[in-house]
C-alpha cells in the first residue's frame, strides 16, 4: 500500500468514514499557499474551487484553487508497481485508466499523482489508444495556472490535434512554442500523419543528429522513426529500431509501446 508514514494516522482515521458514506471521494492533504494544511476528503473540483469535507467534523467547505499549493493524495493503488510492469495488457491498462479517472479533475494543481497522469497520457498518445475523455483531460491541464502543467496541456493538445489530423489547429499551437526541439518533433509527427514519410524521416534524422543529448525528446523521436520505417515498408529496420528502444529506454512508456508494436510485427 502506497501510504506515506506521516499520513498513516490520517488514513486510518478516515478509512471507515469514507468506506461508508463517501466511498467514491478522495482522501488527501491539501497544502495551502499561506502555509496551512487541510486534511480532507475531496468530493469534486471545477478547475476554480475544490469542494471538500473536513475529516474530523464532516463539515463541508470550498477551497479556491488559487489558494492551493499542492495536494498529497492518500491512495491504495500501487502506481509504482504499474510503472514497473513490462507490458500493459488490457486488464492492467483498464485498471490504470480507471484509477486515473478518479483523480483527473484535480490535475490542474501540483499533486503527487501528476507524473503518473502524464505517464497515462503519454501511453495513450504514443500507442494511439484514444478514448473519448482525452480532450477533457487535456483541457484540465491547460486550465492550470501552474506554468509547467499548462505547458504539458499544450503539448498533449498538439499531439492530439496531429493524431486526429487537425493540422491547422496543431500549427497554431506550434507557432507559440519557443523550444526549437519541440517544433521539430511536432513537424515530424505531422509529416508522418500526412504519409510524407521521406520528409518525416529527414526531419527525425536531423533532430537526432542536432539534439543527441535531449533526453526528453529522444525516446519518442526514435519511436517515431520506427513508425516511419513501417510507413516506408522497411519492416526489418522498424523492428531493429524498436529493439534498440526497448534495450536503451527499458522501463519507460516509450519502451512499453515499442515492445507492443514489435510483438505484433514479429
Amino acid at each position: 500500500m502506497k501510504v506515506n508514514l506521516m499520513y498513516l494516522k490520517l488514513y486510518l482515521l478516515v478509512i471507515i468514514f469514507t468506506a461508508s458514506s463517501y466511498a467514491q471521494d478522495l482522501i488527501g492533504v491539501i497544502d495551502l499557499n499561506n502555509g496551512r494544511r487541510a486534511n480532507v476528503i475531496m468530493q469534486k473540483s471545477d478547475n476554480t474551487d475544490i469542494h471538500c469535507i473536513e475529516y474530523k467534523s464532516k463539515k463541508k467547505f470550498v477551497i479556491p484553487a488559487d489558494k492551493v499549493n499542492s495536494i498529497e493524495f492518500i491512495y491504495e493503488y500501487n502506481f509504482d508497481n504499474l510503472c514497473n510492469e513490462i507490458n500493459f495488457n488490457n486488464e492492467v491498462f483498464i485498471n490504470f485508466e480507471n484509477e486515473m479517472k478518479k483523480y483527473s479533475n484535480f490535475m490542474f494543481v501540483n499533486n503527487n499523482l501528476l507524473n503518473y497522469f502524464y505517464h497515462y497520457l503519454d501511453y495513450v498518445l504514443l500507442s494511439d489508444r484514444f478514448e473519448d475523455s482525452l480532450i477533457n483531460y487535456i483541457d484540465i491541464l491547460k486550465s492550470s495556472s501552474v506554468s509547467s502543467i499548462n505547458a504539458k496541456g499544450l503539448h498533449y493538445e498538439c499531439m492530439y490535434r496531429i493524431k486526429i489530423h487537425e493540422f491547422d489547429k496543431a500549427q497554431e499551437i506550434i507557432e507559440n512554442i519557443l523550444n526549437e526541439v519541440d517544433k521539430i518533433y511536432y513537424q515530424a509527427l505531422i509529416f508522418n500523419e500526412q504519409k510524407k514519410f521521406k520528409d518525416a524521416m529527414h526531419t527525425v534524422t536531423q533532430m537526432i543528429i542536432n539534439h543527441p543529448n535531449d533526453s526528453s525528446w529522444l525516446p519518442p523521436t526514435e519511436l517515431l522513426a520506427a513508425k516511419i520505417y513501417l510507413g516506408l515498408g522497411l519492416t526489418n529496420s522498424a523492428i531493429n529500431t524498436m529493439k534498440q528502444i526497448k534495450n536503451i529506454y527499458n522501463g519507460t512508456i516509450t519502451a512499453k509501446v515499442a515492445r507492443e508494436v514489435s510483438d505484433l510485427l514479429e
